[in-house]
């Protein structure tokens, strides 16, 4: 991730846009980061959220065995 793409991040928290400052995590591989923005957001849980995350844990889960 170069430096642009972090401040893009920082900003979309900044706003609280934690979701997608989550997803932005999550196609750099930032998965403990993007898990901590997933929470973050959990009072404004929407389906998407918990597919999210589900899915980061399945990615995380993954790489451990690996």
């Amino acid at each position: 991730m170069n430096e642009s793409q972090k401040m893009y991040i920082d900003e979309l928290i900044a706003q609280g846009r934690y979701y997608e400052a989550g997803k932005e995590y999550l196609e750099f591989e930032e998965y403990d980061k993007a898990k901590e923005l997933f929470e973050e957001n959990i009072n404004n849980v929407e389906t998407e959220d918990w597919l999210e995350l589900a899915r980061l844990f399945l990615k995380m889960m993954k790489l451990k065995k690996q």
